[in-house]
């Protein structure tokens, strides 16, 4: 039996860097903490940041990313399914739909290809005419 230590069992490795850099280079300065911080010893300010307000969403109402994919691709055969002519008018983006359905001058369009109702605008009750529940008022609910 041979007794070994852990130094012989090491192989010397060695890292060939000659090939060039992928990383962009022009960005190194900015991230440097050393740079960052001899600017603030000398001006007193820290680099600026673009400003952005936070956003906070409920996400409990997120479903999972299959749950997600199953919804974004029904919506799509969805809107594929539309004729033609009106994925046309949305230049064939399933993103315009919104803004499509929104404005009220493509009312006709999408009434007549059935994607809404249209409203009835005649009223069935008319204002004159007035609803009596109640028990008080007996007189009217009289029959001969």
């Amino acid at each position: 039996m041979k007794i070994t230590n852990h130094h012989e069992l090491r192989r010397d490795v060695s890292i060939d860097c000659s090939s060039p850099i992928l990383t962009d280079q022009s960005y190194k300065n900015a991230c440097d903490i050393n740079i960052i911080m001899a600017n603030y010893a000398k001006t007193g300010l820290l680099p600026t940041f673009r400003e952005q307000n936070p956003i906070y969403i409920d996400n409990t109402t997120i479903p999972n990313l299959m749950e997600a994919f199953e919804i974004s691709n029904r919506a799509i055969e969805m809107f594929n399914d539309l004729p033609p002519d009106v994925r046309r008018l949305m230049d064939n983006d399933p993103a315009n739909l919104e803004q499509f359905v929104l404005n009220p001058e493509n009312a006709e369009i999408l009434a007549k290809n059935g994607m809404i109702l249209k409203q009835n605008t005649q009223q069935t009750v008319k204002p004159s005419q007035e609803v009596t529940h109640g028990k008080d008022d007996s007189s009217s609910n009289q029959t001969a």
